[in-house]
């Protein structure tokens, strides 16, 4: 799929974003609090999406542009002032130069680690349910999960150790 990417945001190694875009995408810290953390929003003919805070100041407000190419690559340029993007293999992309990187690829901005793929094929999206719902029941309408009442029923008094009919020696209590 030309001109797609996939980008995964990690955050201390939790996944903390995930998007496939079409065209250019730029990331970067929020430019101001309003800006909202991890949502997608337009600037102009690209994407912009920001993935720090407004006070994490080792993301650039305006940080990375990211362009999807042909045959499974992308150009990464860095269009922070002063701020590198370091690259898996332990180079930096200086401030103001740009490369291309064959997919997947990860790059580090701050302590955000970036995926970029080609999208996969799967489409999945999480839904919440839209109203709460009881665990199923089987067809003689039991509880098809056991309740606590129903476990110990089935583990007896004997291996309840505060049973008083328990029969377990406690040797180590004294």
């Amino acid at each position: 799929m030309a001109g797609s990417l996939q980008i995964h945001v990690y955050d201390r190694q939790q996944a903390v974003y995930r998007e496939t875009f079409t065209g250019e995408v730029e990331l970067g810290r929020q430019r101001d609090g309003k800006e909202k953390l991890y949502a997608c929003r337009k600037d102009g003919d690209r994407a912009r999406v920001a993935i720090a805070r407004i006070d994490e100041d080792t993301v650039s407000r305006d940080h990375a542009r990211i362009e999807p190419l042909p045959d499974g690559r992308a150009r990464v340029t860095n269009i922070s002032a002063k701020v590198g993007i370091r690259l898996a293999d332990g180079s930096e992309l200086k401030a103001g130069s740009s490369t291309e990187l064959a997919l997947p690829a990860v790059i580090y901005l701050g302590r955000k680690a970036v995926r970029l793929q080609v999208p996969d094929n799967k489409d999945v999206s999480l839904r919440g349910l839209e109203a709460p719902v009881s665990p199923p029941r089987d067809p003689a309408g039991a509880p098809r999960f056991p309740t606590l009442d129903g476990i110990k029923s089935i583990i007896g008094p004997s291996m309840n150790p505060r049973s008083p009919r328990s029969t377990c020696k406690r040797s180590w209590r004294r």
